[in-house]
């Protein structure tokens, strides 16, 4: 676990995740230009800075783009597949981002269906805590999976059209 003086290890909003890489569910957090922390129920923590990731690839999970096809016929709204996202960490960096005593070469997890959670309402922009920790407002009539180009764009102190989006249309 790494210690930052600008930004608190244990944030005030976070999103949970289900990591295929490294494997469980976690809780994630973005920090704005700094990255992101994943912590489980056990208190393990993978800290990836900014600077340890190389690309940033958001991508349509497969067995959702295939039962999206298949429900052509059925009535009622579709619904959306999810997306993951690959974060591949910089050979340099690899043995900075651990979990459990592992050096990771990449970490994959699928995004939920919504943007970080908060509880008063407004135009849907981002805000800072005040601890370096993005928090999203609720967002209206926007593409969910752009939103979090967006977000992670600003995470990894990125362009949002740096970071690669996979689409299936």
């Amino acid at each position: 676990e790494s210690s930052s003086s600008s930004s608190p290890v244990t944030p005030r909003k976070s999103v949970e995740v289900s990591a295929t890489t490294p494997r469980g569910k976690f809780d994630l957090t973005l920090h704005e230009s700094t990255g992101i922390v994943l912590r489980n129920k056990k208190e393990e923590v993978v800290a990836v800075p900014s600077s340890s990731v190389a690309t940033v690839i958001v991508f349509p999970k497969a067995e959702d783009c295939r039962r999206a096809t298949s429900n052509k016929r059925k009535k009622g709204p579709p619904k959306r597949p999810g997306n993951l996202v690959l974060l591949v960490l910089k050979k340099e960096e690899a043995d900075g981002v651990q979990f459990r005593g592992k050096s990771l070469k990449q970490i994959c997890f699928q995004l939920p269906q919504s943007i970080l959670p908060e509880s008063s309402p407004s135009d849907g922009e981002e805000s800072d805590d005040g601890g370096g920790t993005m928090v999203l407002e609720p967002v209206r009539e926007r593409d969910i999976e752009l939103e979090w180009v967006d977000l992670l764009g600003k995470t990894f102190g990125v362009q949002p059209e740096k970071v690669v989006l996979v689409s299936n249309s």
